[in-house]
């Protein structure tokens, strides 16, 4: 995908000065033609690569029982700050500017981007979001949707995996929007040991 630099045309006719250049062009050159590709490395350099990589958080800890629901959660994105702006938590969603270097002079423009974050458990469930950690008093059962959670229905080591994908548009004025190429992160992991649900005997 290419984005074009736009002109403008005076009355007569005559090609005007380009955007965000001192010179006046009559014809459009290979110099004036961006890769979308190009833009996207802005992306990933600009935006990603000042980030953490994801955290999994399982609540209340890597030790859960059978059939009862297991808390998971990201901070996800954490350690991001200026020039960057985020717009919101979840779905993590944010926004920040970009030059684009090019051999007549650069280009400025913003990418508003969203990330899309999948949870995948090793017994075979999905879910989607950032979640939270449990929150003492309010119980998963009694707060459907509050949290994002699994239930592990067999004992054993058991992985959670989460994968995160961030989409979105830039837009170069006084181009429209165009959309990002897709930026999928490398998976992170999470061991989490699964208990059989064994009555406790006590003496009254």
């Amino acid at each position: 995908m290419l984005l074009r630099l736009a002109r403008f045309v005076g009355l007569g006719g005559e090609p005007g000065p380009w955007v965000g250049r001192e010179a006046d062009c009559e014809e459009p050159g290979d110099d004036d033609f961006i890769p979308m590709q190009e833009i996207s490395w802005e992306v990933n350099y600009q935006v990603f690569q000042q980030l953490n990589a994801p955290a999994i958080q399982i609540s209340p800890n890597a030790r859960t029982l059978i059939n009862l629901p297991t808390i998971v959660s990201t901070n996800y994105p954490a350690g991001i700050g200026p020039p960057a702006t985020v717009l919101s938590q979840d779905p993590p969603r944010i926004s920040i500017p970009i030059h684009i270097d090019r051999p007549n002079g650069g280009l400025d423009g913003e990418i508003t981007a969203e990330a899309d974050l999948t949870w995948t458990f090793e017994d075979g469930g999905t879910a989607t979001g950032r979640g939270r950690p449990y929150v003492s008093g309010r119980l998963p059962e009694n707060n459907p949707g509050f949290y994002v959670t699994n239930i592990f229905e067999r004992p054993g080591q058991k992985t959670v995996t989460l994968d995160v994908s961030w989409t979105g548009d830039v837009t170069v004025p006084p181009l429209a929007p165009e959309q990002i190429v897709p930026v999928n992160l490398p998976a992170v992991t999470e061991d989490v040991e699964v208990l059989e649900n064994s009555p406790v005997l006590s003496k009254d």
